[in-house]
Protein backbone atom coordinates (compact mmCIF):
# COMPACT_ATOMS: atom_id res chain seq x y z
CA UNK A 1 0.00 0.00 0.00
CA UNK A 2 3.09 2.27 -1.06
CA UNK A 3 2.19 5.93 -1.14
CA UNK A 4 1.93 8.63 -3.21
CA UNK A 5 2.94 12.44 -2.18
CA UNK A 6 1.13 13.56 -5.31
CA UNK A 7 -1.94 11.89 -3.39
CA UNK A 8 -3.05 9.99 -6.53
CA UNK A 9 -6.02 8.13 -5.97
CA UNK A 10 -5.47 6.37 -9.14
CA UNK A 11 -2.97 4.36 -8.33
CA UNK A 12 -5.11 1.95 -6.33
CA UNK A 13 -6.93 1.04 -10.01
CA UNK A 14 -7.08 -2.27 -10.03
CA UNK A 15 -4.34 -2.43 -7.98
CA UNK A 16 -5.71 -5.43 -5.71
CA UNK A 17 -7.18 -7.01 -8.94
CA UNK A 18 -8.77 -10.58 -8.35
CA UNK A 19 -8.54 -10.62 -4.87
CA UNK A 20 -10.74 -10.89 -1.92
CA UNK A 21 -12.19 -8.04 -0.55
CA UNK A 22 -13.09 -8.09 3.47
CA UNK A 23 -15.47 -4.49 3.43
CA UNK A 24 -15.87 -3.81 7.15
CA UNK A 25 -18.88 -1.87 8.49
CA UNK A 26 -19.27 -0.42 12.21
CA UNK A 27 -21.68 -2.67 13.59
CA UNK A 28 -21.54 -4.56 16.77
CA UNK A 29 -21.78 -7.53 14.89
CA UNK A 30 -17.89 -6.77 14.50
CA UNK A 31 -17.20 -7.75 18.32
CA UNK A 32 -17.83 -11.54 17.59
CA UNK A 33 -14.89 -12.00 15.09
CA UNK A 34 -11.93 -12.50 16.53
CA UNK A 35 -8.67 -9.69 15.62
CA UNK A 36 -6.70 -12.64 14.00
CA UNK A 37 -9.12 -13.63 11.63
CA UNK A 38 -8.24 -10.23 9.83
CA UNK A 39 -4.56 -10.19 9.38
CA UNK A 40 -3.16 -10.51 6.00
CA UNK A 41 -6.53 -10.26 4.18
CA UNK A 42 -7.24 -7.11 2.10
CA UNK A 43 -9.66 -5.06 4.90
CA UNK A 44 -11.43 -1.99 3.46
CA UNK A 45 -12.57 -0.44 6.47
CA UNK A 46 -15.94 2.09 6.63
CA UNK A 47 -14.94 5.37 8.71
CA UNK A 48 -12.89 4.38 12.20
CA UNK A 49 -13.58 0.87 12.11
CA UNK A 50 -10.12 -0.66 11.14
CA UNK A 51 -8.81 1.69 13.73
CA UNK A 52 -11.45 0.89 16.52
CA UNK A 53 -10.60 -2.86 15.89
CA UNK A 54 -7.06 -1.89 16.06
CA UNK A 55 -6.16 -3.72 12.15
CA UNK A 56 -2.60 -3.65 11.01
CA UNK A 57 -3.42 -3.37 7.32
CA UNK A 58 -6.20 -1.60 5.68
CA UNK A 59 -7.49 0.98 3.63
CA UNK A 60 -10.07 3.45 4.94
CA UNK A 61 -13.22 4.63 3.25
CA UNK A 62 -15.17 7.78 4.84
CA UNK A 63 -17.45 10.40 3.44
CA UNK A 64 -16.51 13.08 5.86
CA UNK A 65 -13.33 15.11 5.71
CA UNK A 66 -12.67 15.85 9.70
CA UNK A 67 -12.87 11.92 10.02
CA UNK A 68 -9.91 11.32 7.35
CA UNK A 69 -8.33 13.72 8.98
CA UNK A 70 -8.10 12.10 12.39
CA UNK A 71 -7.82 8.79 11.10
CA UNK A 72 -4.78 9.89 8.87
CA UNK A 73 -3.27 11.33 11.93
CA UNK A 74 -3.84 8.07 13.71
CA UNK A 75 -2.68 5.82 11.10
CA UNK A 76 -0.09 8.04 8.76
CA UNK A 77 1.27 4.49 6.88
CA UNK A 78 -2.36 3.76 5.68
CA UNK A 79 -4.67 5.07 3.10
CA UNK A 80 -7.78 7.06 3.46
CA UNK A 81 -9.98 7.83 0.72
CA UNK A 82 -12.48 10.50 1.02
CA UNK A 83 -15.00 12.82 -1.73
CA UNK A 84 -13.78 15.19 -2.67
CA UNK A 85 -16.78 17.00 -1.68
CA UNK A 86 -17.58 16.38 2.13
CA UNK A 87 -21.06 14.50 2.31
CA UNK A 88 -22.77 16.40 5.23
CA UNK A 89 -19.90 16.07 8.26
CA UNK A 90 -21.70 17.88 11.08
CA UNK A 91 -18.31 19.74 12.33
CA UNK A 92 -17.56 20.65 8.07
CA UNK A 93 -14.32 21.93 7.95
CA UNK A 94 -13.36 25.22 5.40
CA UNK A 95 -10.84 23.33 3.45
CA UNK A 96 -10.30 19.54 3.28
CA UNK A 97 -7.56 18.19 5.18
CA UNK A 98 -4.68 17.54 3.59
CA UNK A 99 -1.86 14.53 4.54
CA UNK A 100 0.34 11.87 2.19
CA UNK A 101 -2.21 9.33 3.23
CA UNK A 102 -5.48 11.21 2.08
CA UNK A 103 -6.59 10.84 -1.01
CA UNK A 104 -9.89 12.61 -2.41
CA UNK A 105 -11.54 10.94 -5.24
CA UNK A 106 -14.75 12.50 -7.67
CA UNK A 107 -17.63 11.04 -6.62
CA UNK A 108 -21.07 10.53 -8.54
CA UNK A 109 -24.15 12.72 -7.41
CA UNK A 110 -25.05 12.17 -3.56
CA UNK A 111 -28.89 11.45 -3.01
CA UNK A 112 -29.49 9.57 -0.18
CA UNK A 113 -32.30 7.43 0.09
CA UNK A 114 -33.08 8.35 -3.64
CA UNK A 115 -30.53 6.77 -4.92
CA UNK A 116 -31.08 5.20 -8.37
CA UNK A 117 -28.37 3.11 -9.37
CA UNK A 118 -29.26 3.28 -13.10
CA UNK A 119 -29.93 6.97 -13.22
CA UNK A 120 -26.88 7.70 -10.49
CA UNK A 121 -24.20 4.94 -10.87
CA UNK A 122 -20.85 7.30 -12.22
CA UNK A 123 -19.94 6.78 -15.41
CA UNK A 124 -16.46 8.30 -15.04
CA UNK A 125 -13.86 5.68 -14.67
CA UNK A 126 -11.94 6.98 -11.73
CA UNK A 127 -15.38 8.20 -9.89
CA UNK A 128 -16.61 6.64 -6.74
CA UNK A 129 -20.27 5.90 -6.00
CA UNK A 130 -21.56 7.87 -3.21
CA UNK A 131 -24.99 6.54 -1.62
CA UNK A 132 -26.44 7.17 1.78
CA UNK A 133 -23.91 5.69 4.16
CA UNK A 134 -19.79 5.95 4.07
CA UNK A 135 -20.16 1.81 3.27
CA UNK A 136 -21.85 2.49 -0.37
CA UNK A 137 -18.53 3.96 -0.76
CA UNK A 138 -16.94 1.49 0.66
CA UNK A 139 -17.95 -1.17 -1.12
CA UNK A 140 -17.46 0.60 -4.53
CA UNK A 141 -13.99 0.93 -3.46
CA UNK A 142 -13.09 -2.38 -3.43
CA UNK A 143 -14.42 -3.01 -6.53
CA UNK A 144 -11.98 0.47 -7.89
CA UNK A 145 -8.97 -2.13 -6.25
CA UNK A 146 -10.15 -4.78 -8.56
CA UNK A 147 -11.50 -6.94 -5.86
CA UNK A 148 -13.21 -9.99 -7.47
CA UNK A 149 -15.26 -10.77 -4.38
Amino acid sequence: MGLNLINDVTQFRDSRKGETAWVLGSGASLNFVPRWFWADRLIVATNFAGVRLGLDKFYTVTHYHVDAGIIAEQRPDLAVIAPRIDQGGVAALPVAPTAPNIFYINTGHQAYAQFDCAELWPREPNTLVVGPTSLHMTMHFAQYLGARH
